[in-house]
């Protein structure tokens, strides 16, 4: 479980072995503040990996000011077709992904965090953090349309 959300966060595989060792390091160390009527062990160790993983790419990488610009009026997506992907179809989308939009789109779509606990995570504001979000999902379904050609004459409603 913790190695899938490190592979979430990081693409480098010796980062991805790091930062899990610094996780069990952290979690040992600070096991004695290990709560069970908080909450399960599962939920505690997914949130530890999670910091850490955001404390390394806090640590690794500067905040790019570059923006991706996007059509404003992208086109619409069958609901059906993404529910019919492989997850190795998706996850292949979402390496390519810019990695400030990855990171948002994870903490809020995958891991369920709020906007508001994401900016107090990455030291960012809310409205960026909303922000992100909607162009990580207009990136993700523009890249799903660019790529797939027939998606675009059978699928894609325009």
């Amino acid at each position: 479980m913790m190695v899938a959300i490190c592979k979430r966060y990081l693409w480098n595989s010796s980062d991805m072995q790091d930062v899990l060792q610094e996780s069990f390091i952290s979690m040992f160390n600070n096991l004695n503040q290990f709560d069970v009527n908080k909450a399960s062990f599962k939920t505690w160790s997914s949130r530890i990996t999670i910091n850490t993983c955001l404390s390394f790419n806090k640590r690794s990488t500067k905040n790019s000011s570059e923006e991706l610009i996007l059509n404003l009026h992208a086109p619409y997506i069958d609901p059906n077709y993404i529910d019919s992907m492989s997850d190795e179809e998706l996850i292949g989308y979402l390496e390519q992904m810019p990695f400030p939009y990855l990171q948002i789109f994870n903490l809020f779509i995958i891991d369920g965090f709020t906007h508001q606990e994401i900016a107090e995570m990455l030291g960012i504001k809310v409205t960026l953090s909303r922000k992100r979000l909607a162009r990580a999902k207009e990136w993700l379904q523009k890249t799903i349309t660019d790529k797939n050609e027939f998606c675009k004459k059978y699928i894609f409603k325009q």
